[in-house]
């Protein structure tokens, strides 16, 4: 289980720095846009749908479901940093620094 909290804990610290980039360059709709879309959307649909017991008719959390949780966020934060990182790659560089240049 550690090395999944680990695992985790690397994943998340990649998002921290690119919400920084994505912050520095005024993307912050498209960040807001890529957490909705894959943590709220997604990853949230995973991990609930993964934590139930399929044979239990009342769908009540299976005993892995902690074990569940931890295994699957780190994929669900590793999608979202691809996807941060594509909204600030495809970005025209050229016209970021023009603007820099023009307000100082």
């Amino acid at each position: 289980m550690w090395g999944h909290i680990c695992w985790f804990q690397w994943t998340d610290g990649i998002f921290a720095i690119q919400t920084g980039i994505m912050k520095a360059l005024g993307l912050q709709l498209q960040m807001a846009l890529c957490v909705v879309l894959v943590l709220w959307i997604g990853a949230l649909t995973l991990i609930v749908h993964g934590t139930k017991n399929v044979d239990d008719a009342e769908t009540t959390p299976n005993e892995d479901g902690i074990l569940t949780i931890w295994k699957l966020l780190p994929y669900c934060y590793l999608v979202l940093n691809c996807a941060m990182f594509v909204c600030y790659f495809t970005r025209d560089w050229e016209a970021i620094s023009e603007r820099i240049r023009s307000e100082n």
